[in-house]
């Protein structure tokens, strides 16, 4: 089994994962230009994709779905809750659900329920019969089910970019700013930065 994270940031995430023939994207955060040239630079095309397997609805996961998904007849695997929460709308291939196990080609995806700010947060644990990968994303705590779950792996990606001074300080609108952090929204408003439009 293989990975490579294409990016991950409020920019975009997208992760590839592979085994023998079967290649997947878990979200895909980039347009469809910058997501075909992060994947050429791994000498892959998205016509080579089995599925895109989606873990929530924020812009910075689900950017390109809608576009790649119907450019290159990827079919999308996600939850019901994140496909309600979509502003641009894909006929899922298939709605997971935590718990869910199901095979893609060479590989065995597990569906595992997180804590997020998000409709139906969903993250994933692959395994090609001999390694086992987990993936853990915007991952807002943890719990024994989680933890159940991405115990024995091979290997484990995780993204960890929080940072509430950065946060605090940075670019980002103010709406996220207070979905990230209510302590930050505080911050702000006693701050005098206010909302943007």
């Amino acid at each position: 089994m293989r990975f490579a994270v294409l990016g991950s940031g409020s920019q975009g995430n997208g992760t590839l994962v592979a085994s023998g023939n079967t290649l997947v994207l878990v979200d895909c955060g980039f347009s469809l230009r910058e997501t075909e040239r992060r994947m050429a630079l791994l000498g892959v095309h998205p016509a080579q994709l089995k599925a895109v397997l989606v873990t929530h609805e924020h812009a910075d996961h689900v950017h390109g779905v809608e576009l790649l998904s119907r450019r290159y007849n990827v079919p999308v695997y996600l939850s019901q809750g994140t496909h309600s929460g979509l502003r641009k709308p894909v006929l899922p291939a298939r709605l997971v659900h935590c718990g869910d196990a199901f095979d893609l080609g060479d590989l065995h995806v597990r569906v595992v329920g997180v804590a997020h700010d998000a409709r139906e947060p969903t993250q994933y644990v692959f395994s090609d019969g001999k390694r086992r990968f987990g993936l853990l994303t915007d991952l807002g705590s943890w719990c024994s089910k989680v933890m159940n779950h991405y115990s024995g792996l091979d290997a484990l990606m995780i993204e960890s970019n929080h940072c509430r001074d950065l946060l605090a300080g940075g670019p980002y609108p103010y709406h996220l700013k207070r979905r990230a952090s209510p302590t930050i929204a505080a911050t702000c408003s006693r701050a005098g930065l206010t909302r943007t439009t």
